[in-house]
C-alpha cells in the first residue's frame, strides 16, 4: 500500500483470495487446489480445528458469557439489546445420556429425538379479544430482516399478532415475546390451519417461498411475502393455478403482496 503526502490522492491494491466455492463445486465435493488458492473456507476451518486440538489456539479469553440451552432466549436478548458488552457466548447442553433417556422408545436417542417429542407451539399470552374483522397475523420467519424491519413496522399497525413460526423455535420465541405475539411455533401448519389467522407474512429462505405461498393461498389467507415470490417459472405457474382454482377456501380471493426492501447506503 502506498500513501502520498497530505491532501494528495493515494492508491492501494488489495489482493482478494478466492476462498469461497460455487454451488456446483460444493455439490461435486470439489475444492480449489493449493497451488491456486492456499486458504479456502474448508482449509481455514481445518487449520483452526487442528490448532484447537493441539492446544495452540486459546479461545477461553474470548468467552464472555455462558447460558444453558434452556436459557437461549436470554442469550439472544443479550445480543440484540446491547445492554452489556459481550465477545463469545456459549450455549451449554446436558450430557447426551440425558437426551437419550428423554427420547421415547422408537425415537432418535439424541437431542433431536427429545426435542421432536416436545410441543411445537408455545402460548406466550392469553388470546386477544379483538373483533374478528381485525387483521390477524401469522408470521413465518424470524431472521434479522424480520426483527429489525418488518415486525417493528407491523407492530405499529395495531393488527393482532397471533402466531410466529421459526424452524428452530428459539428466534421465534424471542421475537414473539418482544413484539407481543400470542404464540410461537415450529410448525407452519398451525398457522395455515388456524381459522382466526387471515393474513400470513412469509420471510423465510428464498427456496421456501413458493411452497409456503401456495399453502397459505390454499388455506384462504392473504399473503405478504418478502421477495422473491418464488424461484422458478414452474413455481409461479403453480401459485397462479392455486390462486385461480377453487382450492382457495374463501369466496373472496385472498390478496398477495410482494415485500421489497431497498436498503439505504
Amino acid at each position: 500500500m502506498i500513501f502520498l503526502k497530505r491532501n494528495s490522492h493515494f492508491k492501494f491494491r488489495v489482493p482478494m483470495a478466492r476462498a469461497g466455492m460455487t454451488r456446483n463445486m460444493k455439490k461435486r465435493d470439489m475444492i480449489y487446489p493449493v497451488g491456486l488458492v492456499r486458504w479456502t473456507e474448508q482449509r481455514n476451518f481445518e487449520a483452526v480445528l487442528d490448532l484447537l486440538a493441539q492446544g495452540k489456539l486459546e479461545v477461553k479469553p474470548l468467552i464472555s458469557h455462558r447460558f444453558k440451552i434452556e436459557e437461549a432466549v436470554d442469550a439472544y436478548e443479550l445480543v440484540s439489546s446491547g445492554r452489556q458488552p459481550y465477545v463469545g457466548i456459549i450455549l451449554t447442553y446436558q450430557d447426551p445420556a440425558h437426551y437419550q433417556a428423554a427420547a421415547p422408545e422408537g425415537r432418535l436417542g439424541t437431542l433431536q429425538g427429545a426435542v421432536a417429542e416436545r410441543a411445537t407451539t408455545i402460548s406466550l399470552k392469553p388470546d386477544s379479544a379483538l373483533a374478528p374483522a381485525t387483521a390477524t397475523i401469522g408470521f413465518i420467519g424470524a431472521g434479522n430482516f424480520s426483527g429489525q424491519v418488518i415486525l417493528p413496522a407491523l407492530k405499529q399497525t395495531g393488527a393482532r399478532l397471533k402466531t410466529i413460526a421459526s424452524s428452530g423455535g428459539v428466534s421465534g420465541t424471542y421475537l414473539g415475546k418482544k413484539f407481543g405475539f400470542e404464540a410461537t411455533t415450529t410448525d407452519t401448519d398451525q398457522i395455515f390451519a388456524d381459522p382466526e389467522i387471515n393474513t400470513v407474512f412469509i420471510t423465510t429462505r428464498h427456496n421456501t417461498h413458493g411452497t409456503l405461498v401456495r399453502e397459505a393461498l390454499r388455506a384462504g389467507k392473504n399473503v405478504f411475502v418478502e421477495k422473491p415470490l418464488c424461484l422458478t417459472l414452474d413455481e409461479l405457474q403453480e401459485i397462479k393455478a392455486v390462486f385461480l382454482s377453487g382450492a382457495v377456501l374463501p369466496v373472496v380471493k385472498p390478496a398477495i403482496c410482494l415485500i421489497r426492501h431497498y436498503p439505504r447506503f
